[in-house]
C-alpha cells in the first residue's frame, strides 16, 4: 500500500519542497511545546508547580518569625508580601486567588489571609496536596519554618492553573506576533491630547514605518501650535506700538485746543493706522505661510512668471522712485517659471523691492534682474534686486531675516517682518535666498538680496490668460 503524497509536496521545484519541509517541522515544534507545556502545567506535582508553592510556602515562614512578636509590622509585613507574590506569581493569578495562613506547632491559626474563609493548617509537609474551598479545588503547600517554631501553607485554586493554559492556547492562536501592536495602540489611547512627544521607538521592523509616520504628524502638529503661538506674540508685540500712538493722538484731538496741534495729531493718527495696518497685513501673510505645506502648493499646479512678477513690481515703484530721485530699472529674462503661487511671488518681490527703495538715499539707484542660470547642471531663476543703500553688515546677514529685527546700519522704520516673509516663501518654494554686497557708492556698499528658485523646464499653456494677472498661469487644466 502506497502512502498518498500531498499535492503540494509534488512540486517540482526542490528549494519550495524544502521551503515547504522546514515550515511544517516549526509548526510540529510548536504544537509539541504547547503540548509539554499543557502537561507540565496541569499535573499536580509537575516540577514548576512543586517550586512555585514551595517558594512561596518558605518565605511566608521563614520571613515571618523575625517579626512574630510586633503584630502590627508582621501584617504589613504579610500585606507587602501578598503583593509581591500576586505581581511575580506564575501563573498570572487574580485577586482572590491566593491563601496562605501560618499556625503554630499545635494546630492554632496565628494569622491567615484577610477578608477571605481561613483555610485549615496544612497536615502533609513538603507535597502539593489537593483541597476543596468553598466547594472549588485549589493546590496547597506546608513548609515549617527554619526555627521549626510555624508552619505556613500557601494554596492557589486550579482554575488559575487551567487558565494559564487556556491563555497560552488563545495567545498562539490569535497571533502572538500582533502583540505589540496592541501594546503600541494602548500607549497611543493612553495620551493625553496636549501630549506631542514621540511614542516610543519599537524594535520590530513592520512597526517602525508606522511609529515613524505617527511621531512625523506628532511633530507637524507641535510646529503649528508653535507657529500659532509665535503668531499670536508677534501680533501683540508689533502693534502694541503703533496703537500706543493711535491712542495718544486720540488724546490729543479730544482735548486739544489748538487747531494746529489738532491737525498735526490727525495725521499722526492716520500714519498710525497705516503702519498698524501694513503690520497686521505681513502677520497674516506669515501665519497663512506657517500653515502651508508645498506638497499640497504644488498639487494645486501653483506656478508663477518670477520675470512678469519682477516687471510689475517695478511699474508699481516706480512713482515712489521717483519722487526720490531714485533709478529704478529691471534688467533680464522676459519669462521665468518657477513652482511658486503668483500670490507669493508677488508677495516676495514686493517685499524685497520696498526694502531696497526705502533704503537707498534719495538719488540712489536700485537695480532688478531675474535670469537663468545653472547650478551643477541644475537650471535656477535667480532674482537680484540690488541697491546703493548703507548695505547690511556680514556679521548680520543671517539675522535679517528673523522676525522683528532691523539691522544697525537701517535708515527707515519697517516692521522687520519682510524678509522673514520673504525667507519663509523661498522654503515653500525650495529654493535659497542670500544677501550680498550691492551697489557700491562713497557712503556704503550697498546690499542685494540673491533669490535662487528651481526653474520650471518649459512654460505651461496658456501663458498669459485674459483673466489672470501678470505673471500667472492658470493650469487647472494641464
Amino acid at each position: 500500500m502506497k502512502l498518498a503524497v500531498p499535492a503540494i509536496l509534488r512540486v517540482r521545484s526542490l528549494s519550495f519542497r524544502l521551503y515547504v519541509l522546514i515550515l511544517l517541522a516549526l509548526v510540529l515544534m510548536l504544537l509539541v511545546q504547547l503540548v509539554i507545556a499543557h502537561l507540565e502545567i496541569s499535573r499536580t506535582n509537575s516540577r514548576q508547580v512543586v517550586s512555585d508553592l514551595r517558594m512561596s510556602a518558605q518565605a511566608y515562614a521563614d520571613l515571618t518569625t523575625l517579626n512574630m512578636d510586633d503584630v502590627p509590622r508582621r501584617e504589613e509585613f504579610l500585606r507587602r508580601l501578598t503583593d509581591i507574590k500576586l505581581g511575580l506569581s506564575l501563573p498570572n493569578i487574580l485577586p482572590g486567588e491566593f491563601r496562605y495562613v501560618l499556625c503554630d506547632r499545635a494546630g492554632n491559626v496565628i494569622t491567615a489571609f484577610p477578608g477571605a474563609p481561613t483555610m485549615p493548617c496544612g497536615k502533609a509537609h513538603d507535597t502539593v496536596v489537593e483541597i476543596m474551598l468553598e466547594g472549588k479545588p485549589w493546590r496547597s503547600y506546608t513548609v515549617d519554618s527554619v526555627d521549626g517554631k510555624i508552619s505556613a501553607t500557601v494554596a492557589q485554586p486550579l482554575a488559575a492553573y487551567e487558565r494559564a493554559i487556556r491563555d497560552l492556547f488563545q495567545e498562539v492562536a490569535a497571533h502572538q506576533g500582533l502583540k505589540p501592536l496592541r501594546t503600541l495602540t494602548r500607549q497611543v489611547e493612553a495620551r493625553d491630547s496636549a501630549d506631542l512627544d514621540p511614542v516610543q521607538s519599537v524594535e520590530h521592523a513592520e512597526l517602525k514605518p508606522l511609529v515613524e509616520a505617527l511621531n512625523g504628524l506628532f511633530a507637524r502638529v507641535r510646529r503649528g501650535i508653535e507657529a500659532d503661538r509665535r503668531f499670536f506674540a508677534d501680533a501683540a508685540h508689533e502693534l502694541r506700538t503703533p496703537l500706543a500712538a493711535i491712542q495718544a493722538q486720540a488724546y490729543v484731538v479730544s482735548h486739544s485746543d489748538s487747531e494746529d496741534d489738532r491737525s498735526t495729531a490727525l495725521r499722526e493718527f492716520d500714519r498710525g493706522i497705516s503702519r498698524a495696518t501694513q503690520s497686521l497685513a505681513k502677520l497674516l501673510a506669515i501665519a497663512r505661510l506657517d500653515a502651508r505645506r508645498v506638497e499640497a502648493q504644488l498639487a494645486q499646479g501653483a506656478l508663477s512668471d518670477l520675470a512678469g512678477c519682477a516687471r510689475s513690481g517695478v511699474i508699481q515703484q516706480a512713482s515712489r522712485a521717483e519722487r526720490r530721485n531714485i533709478t529704478l530699472s529691471y534688467d533680464g529674462a522676459n519669462q521665468a517659471w518657477v513652482s511658486v503661487s503668483h500670490e507669493d511671488a508677488a508677495t516676495l518681490v514686493e517685499n524685497v523691492l520696498d526694502n531696497a527703495v526705502r533704503e537707498t538715499p534719495n538719488g540712489g539707484e536700485v537695480r532688478v534682474a531675474v535670469n537663468r542660470i545653472e547650478q551643477a547642471g541644475v537650471p535656477i531663476v535667480e532674482l537680484r534686486i540690488e541697491d546703493s543703500g548703507p548695505g547690511i553688515p556680514p556679521d548680520e546677514r543671517d539675522r535679517v531675516f528673523e522676525r522683528f529685527y532691523r539691522p544697525r546700519t537701517s535708515q527707515s522704520q519697517g516692521s522687520g517682518l519682510g524678509l522673514a516673509i520673504v525667507r519663509r516663501i523661498v522654503e515653500l518654494g525650495n529654493g535659497s535666498v542670500a544677501i550680498e554686497d550691492g551697489l557700491a557708492h562713497a557712503e556704503g556698499r550697498g546690499c542685494a538680496i540673491v533669490i535662487r528658485l528651481p526653474a520650471l523646464e518649459s512654460a505651461p499653456e496658456p501663458i498669459e490668460p485674459d483673466d489672470a494677472p501678470p505673471g500667472m498661469a492658470d493650469t487647472r487644466g494641464h
